[in-house]
């Protein structure tokens, strides 16, 4: 594992923790993906791509950019660029105002998926 697919790999975490503390999200799950880093639903079961709604890029040092999947597929344009206590929040609050996103489960965890 190289330097930067460790740091992706910790930057994940702690996106996850920092979801942990902003509330319920056992409904979506948090993984790395090259220089991204996927927030999916669990609706599937199992990971596929299509599946993730949000995606945080890394950047380098503090900067992520933050997009969301477009309805019909794709990636739309990175609609915040910031660190990730600035970013998780705010993608908290869109991904609660989706219609398409499953609203969090009574459960507390937020697990990883591997890439």
């Amino acid at each position: 594992m190289t330097a930067t697919e460790q740091t992706i790999h910790e930057l994940a975490a702690q996106v996850r923790e920092l979801l942990g503390q902003l509330g319920d999200f056992a409904g979506f799950a948090v993984r790395p993906y090259g220089q991204h880093i996927l927030v999916e639903t669990r609706a599937a079961g199992r990971t596929r791509d299509r599946d993730a709604v949000a995606r945080l890029t890394f950047f380098g040092h503090d900067g992520f950019g933050l997009s969301f999947r477009e309805p019909h597929g794709g990636w739309g344009e990175i609609v915040l660029i910031g660190a990730l206590e600035e970013l998780v929040p705010v993608m908290t609050d869109a991904l609660a105002t989706t219609p398409s996103t499953p609203q969090p489960s009574q459960a507390r965890s937020v697990t990883a998926r591997s890439a």
